[in-house]
């Protein structure tokens, strides 16, 4: 039978015979440190207690602090057991089930924990010990099945066994089950709840059940010595130690060590984080072999780390690898049991440590391992603190969503072996994955003679077990990178395998393009006038042109424009509103071999003639009723002055300059975006950029557009998509008129009259076009495009229930790749997912790669940078040489020459390679240290029947005072400006399925939504909240005895002067304990009860009273009306004498 783990120390101990001197030589320099530290760690407890005596008899038994944080969580969700520890022995042989009986009894005669319970006294949790408590074995027996099912049912009643919660208020917190799978095969089954137990506790449980079964079985009196102290005595001290100076240290180490550091670990999950975790778990386990552990010891040894230090190390570049962060928290779980008295106890002494991994500047994998040695060498000199007492005391921002300082648990089990011998019987610990995560994840690795055995327990609320597969792959991977180079930079430790990098560099590049010689725009259109010159080319209103007619007319304009010294390069501005003469001009522009520089006729003069000196244009096309608003000395001309083109060009052809060639990689057009710093920049795109892009349209979309109607700007680059996608096919450009192209009753109506098969617009106007629109209006679309903006689920859903028919794609792209880069095509399934709409896969002749910062391929599910590639990639910025440099980098991933466009958007893919947009790169906004995403608050707040639009920005009205506001255009009647019912029913609904966090502080509504001219939100126009109502810091005072009874509560608990009603309880300093000081308060002075989580939810005075008048103010229940009704139908005197009796 295995010895104990303090015999085998003490034998350790005495079979070493080097004076300690010397053996201290020969320690490095850094494990010097560590056992210097623990020494005086020993001294200093030493110290303070030279023996730990039992506590007081008379006195109850307080908790110790990591109960009391069970003990509270138990309070706050009763229904959660992720804190049931279920545990298994597999028993071969000849099992005698009354020794065995008798045996668990004596470990929980011996060991007082397993008989305790817990309760209020007063508003203090203590532990009630019973004097004796009788365990029942239940057998079950299996021995029926076959042996390819009992193992899936062993682990079915074990999941069910754990997944019975426990009743800490009443007990027993343990359970014990043998199933039988006959041939003298057991497994005997543990189930306790982890206030009573911690992982050391399982080792000391099986080493006294093999050696009280060998002494019972021998007929001996038991081997074990007794225990010289009980839990509730380590209880007892612990409180003790930590108080006064010691306390003050401890807390005040740990203050500087954590501050400022993030609240949350945002690793990639494959679902929205839920409000309250349920606690279902799953676990993936994989094993690292010999070779390659014992190349991790060599490597720690050289470092003068432990072996813990480098996996935690290691383990720590995984997540800040998937996580983009480069300093977060990660809690790694230790026995605690500095002690001799505490190894042979059962009991919770484990303890979380609080390690910081800080990861700035990319350093070397051994540089970042020294820092997290000494991380960890400082975290055990002050271990002494607990978890609980360190949230208690430092009190961190509190969300139910997840837990405070880390969300990440590391822990490197050293147990025995697993395996006892008893006479007749042979014991075997079993593993059994028992469906349960206390955390989002914990990365569990036992070490023993033939390398690692590694797990990952994951919260299945997040993550889907390809995710957590992927994931120790590349764990798996950074091992044997770091055990061959350990000097290389943590940014570049690959992670992928070779079949991984090569799945995404396929997935990064989009079908190849057959050719892009079939000629340039105006050569394709030219081509199509040719071929069929009486097919209509476009329409706008009751005006049409035929091909032939479209291209005579450009023609005219394009020698005129000759005449007027048009060359190649040569920029030529178009301000025009959409019209015929519009796309005459555009077509012109390029016959004649110029550049057009679309502009937005509604721009402020000033702006428009900025534009164009900025851009050199060398002559202005417009039309004759904006030319007086245009302020500029350029040369003008009005596309709408027929005539006076006709008298100019109708000369003789031998004094018009002949027509010069025009090479692929000129410029066909310029496009002004907004640049980050205030100041517009013009996109160069070339002939063979938008031959490339037009070339992709032909052979992505299956079905050409027959009539395209045109809503875009020609200002904007989304006009080229259905401008030049038609014009180069034969279809009829239908050009929606000025002024109604983003009214939807007018566009509905110009639908039905043009009846064109595709729509390229924005969603949120399609949403609107949708919900305005007959069922008829409509039908003749076939294809619908959506673009500019993130396409809500809900939008798939209301597009397939008017359209069912009709296909809708989800385009991407920016206009430095010339429109767009990538399109999905939508199913309606796709309505039901709980993230944005994919925008697929690159599409012909692109390539769109998802990178790290030192531009590695991020993994599949990790949020990377978009970088776009390929024959649409622009040729840069106008005048800007410095930032085309900056966003227009060297591919590494393609021959030499070869550009990508970093496109400043984040993005990630999906297992099946399609990509999901996130937002951009510089709008990761951070409220508190918690990442906000707008994006999902919107996709939630659409999916309310309340909600017609929303947008959700981050604001900052007053210096370093962040919060998110919700702006709400309501589907019903809801009148703008009445805030207040709004907001509570849309707060309480988001608080359904987002954290706290997320939460909007102000909800506004208002009767449309501001635009742009480009039919995008105009966020500046965005109205500053109204903060509703009373609010924090505002010394608003309780207005009712309900209010002032609350705050009467909280000022006494608290030790506070004045309390606002709109103070947050936890922010003011309260806890755990001070937390149930209020519940019993709270019931004490009006005899309600409120949970825990109720506290949580309702943090303020005002919020908590509305729950506690909303309670008073229910009524009685039927019962107790009809007894009253009773009462009434007695005489006076009868009735009177009734509720005298009964103290009414």
């Amino acid at each position: 039978m295995k010895k104990t783990t303090a015999e085998n120390l003490r034998e350790q101990k005495m079979q070493t015979n080097q004076d300690p001197a010397e053996q201290k030589a020969k320690l490095s320099a850094a494990k010097r440190a560590l056992l210097e530290k623990q020494l005086r760690g020993r001294l200093t407890a030493a110290a303070g207690s030279e023996t730990i005596t039992k506590r007081p008899v008379a006195d109850p038994a307080l908790l110790s602090f990591p109960q009391q944080r069970l003990w509270f969580l138990s309070r706050m969700d009763s229904a959660n057991v992720a804190y049931n520890i279920p545990t298994a022995l597999h028993l071969s042989g000849q099992l005698n089930i009354p020794l065995l009986t008798l045996t668990v009894n004596e470990i929980v005669r011996r060991h007082e924990i397993l008989r305790t319970k817990f309760d209020l006294a007063g508003d203090q949790a203590i532990q009630i010990i019973r004097p004796e408590l009788p365990i029942e074995i239940e057998v079950q027996d299996l021995s029926a099945l076959p042996p390819q099912e009992q193992e899936p049912e062993v682990l079915r009643r074990a999941r069910e066994d754990g997944a019975y919660r426990f009743d800490l208020q009443n007990g027993p917190l343990l359970r014990v089950n043998l199933l039988d799978l006959g041939k003298q095969e057991y497994v005997l089954l543990f189930t306790l709840h982890h206030i009573v137990f911690d992982g050391w506790s399982a080792a000391v449980l099986f080493e006294e059940f093999a050696t009280l079964y060998l002494s019972f079985a021998e007929n001996r009196l038991p081997a074990l010595p007794p225990v010289p102290i009980q839990y509730a005595d380590y209880a007892y001290w612990q409180r003790q130690q930590l108080q006064g100076e010691r306390l003050e240290k401890l807390v005040a180490y740990w203050r500087r060590q954590l501050a400022d550091v993030p609240a949350l670990l945002e690793l990639p999950t494959d679902r929205p984080r839920p409000p309250i975790q349920s606690g279902a778990g799953a676990v993936y386990s994989f094993r690292v072999d010999r070779l390659l552990a014992e190349r991790l010891r060599e490597i720690s040894r050289k470092q003068g780390a432990t072996l813990f230090v480098t996996l935690v190390s290691v383990f720590s570049v995984l997540l800040h690898r998937y996580s983009g962060q480069q300093d977060f928290c990660i809690g790694a779980s230790v026995a605690n049991r500095s002690r001799p008295e505490f190894e042979a106890l059962i009991g919770l002494f484990a303890n979380m440590l609080v390690l910081r991994a800080e990861l700035a500047e990319n350093p070397r994998f051994t540089d970042f391992l020294r820092r997290m040695r000494t991380v960890s060498l400082e975290a055990q000199e002050y271990q002494d603190l607990p978890f609980e007492k360190l949230v208690e005391e430092l009190n961190p921002m509190r969300d139910r969503s997840y837990s405070p300082y880390f969300q990440v648990i590391f822990v490197m089990h050293n147990m025995p072996s697993g395996k006892w011998e008893v006479p007749g019987l042979q014991v075997r610990y079993l593993p059994i994955d028992f469906g349960s995560a206390k955390s989002d994840l914990t990365f569990h690795i036992t070490e023993d003679n033939d390398g690692f055995d590694a797990a990952f327990e994951y919260s299945t609320d997040l993550f889907e077990k390809n995710t957590i597969e992927r994931m120790a792959t590349h764990f798996g991977t950074l091992l044997k990178t770091i055990a061959a180079q350990p000097e290389t930079r943590v940014g570049d430790l690959p992670l992928l395998t070779e079949k991984e990098y090569r799945q995404l560099s396929d997935w990064s590049h989009g079908a190849a393009l057959l050719s892009c010689d079939d000629g340039m725009l105006h050569e394709r259109f030219e081509a199509v006038a040719l071929a069929q010159p009486e097919q209509i080319a476009v329409i706008c209103g009751d005006r049409q042109l035929s091909y032939c007619e479209l291209n005579r007319r450009a023609e005219q304009w394009a020698r005129l424009l000759r005449l007027q010294g048009i060359v190649p390069e040569m920029r030529v501005g178009l301000c025009a509103e959409r019209s015929i003469e519009a796309i005459v001009g555009m077509i012109a522009i390029l016959k004649a071999g110029g550049a057009y520089v679309p502009l937005d006729p509604s721009a402020p003069p000033e702006r428009l003639d900025a534009l164009l000196r900025d851009c050199a244009a060398g002559l202005l096309l417009t039309q004759a009723h904006l030319k007086a608003r245009l302020r500029t000395e350029i040369p003008t001309l009005c596309l709408d002055d027929a005539e006076a083109v006709e008298l100019r060009v109708s000369g003789d052809d031998r004094s018009c300059p002949p027509y010069r060639p025009v090479s692929a990689q000129q410029a066909a057009y310029l496009i002004y975006t907004s640049g980050s710093t205030g100041k517009p920049k013009a996109v160069l795109v070339s002939h063979a950029n938008a031959a490339a892009s037009t070339a992709a349209r032909l052979r992505e979309y299956g079905e050409q557009p027959e009539g395209f109607m045109l809503l875009s700007s020609f200002a904007f680059d989304s006009s080229v998509a259905g401008i030049f996608w038609t014009l180069s096919h034969g279809g009829r450009l239908c050009i929606a008129q000025e002024g109604k192209h983003q009214e939807p009753n007018s566009l509905a109506a110009a639908i039905e009259r043009d009846r064109p098969s595709h729509l390229l617009c924005l969603p949120s106007l399609y949403g609107l076009l949708l919900e305005s629109c007959k069922a008829d209006q409509t039908n003749s679309l076939r294809c619908v495009i959506v673009a500019g903006e993130t396409c809500p689920t809900t939008l798939i859903k209301q597009h397939y229930q008017r359209l069912p028919g009709t296909i809708l794609y989800n385009e991407y792209g920016p206009t430095e790749a010339t429109v767009w880069c990538s399109v999905y095509k939508t199913h309606p399934q796709d309505g039901n997912i709980d993230r944005a709409v994919s925008i697929g896969a690159p599409i012909a002749g692109y390539q769109l790669y998802i990178l790290d910062p030192q531009m590695n391929f991020a993994p599949v599910g990790v949020p990377g940078e978009v970088y776009i590639g390929g024959a649409g990639v622009a040729r840069g910025y106008l005048q800007r040489p410095g930032l085309t440099a900056e966003k227009f980098v060297p591919n590494p991933y393609e021959e030499y020459g070869a550009r990508l466009y970093r496109s400043g958007d984040l993005a990630r893919r999906h297992a099946d390679g399609m990509i999901e947009f996130l937002g951009r790169v510089d709008n990761q906004v951070k409220i508190r240290g918690f990442r906000i995403e707008p994006g999902e608050i919107e996709m939630r707040l659409l999916r309310h029947p309340l909600v017609k639009e929303t947008a959700v920005l981050v604001r900052e009205d007053r210096p370093g005072d962040k919060r998110i506001a919700a702006y709400i255009v309501p589907a019903g009647q809801t009148p703008a400006g009445s805030n207040i019912s709004a907001s509570e029913t849309l707060r309480a609904y988001l608080k359904e399925t987002l954290p706290d966090y997320m939460i909007p502080a102000s909800f506004v509504i208002l009767e449309q939504l501001p635009l742009m001219t480009n039919g995008k939100l105009d966020r500046n126009a965005l109205p500053v909240p109204i903060i509703e109502g009373r609010f924090s810091g505002s010394g608003a005072v309780p207005l009712n005895p309900v209010e002032e009874a609350v705050a009467a509560i909280w000022k006494e608990i608290l030790g506070a002067g004045h309390i606002d009603i709109h103070d947050n309880f936890f922010d003011l300093g309260g806890h755990s304990l001070s937390a149930i000081q209020v519940i019993v308060r709270i019931q004490d002075r009006f005899g309600i009860e409120i949970s825990v989580a109720e506290l949580f939810d309702a943090p303020t005075i005002y919020t908590l009273s509305q729950i506690l008048m909303q309670q008073q103010s229910e009524p009685a229940d039927e019962e107790m009306l009809a007894l009253l009704a009773e009462l009434e139908q007695l005489p006076d005197g009868e009735a009177q004498r009734l509720l005298n009796d009964l103290a009414i």
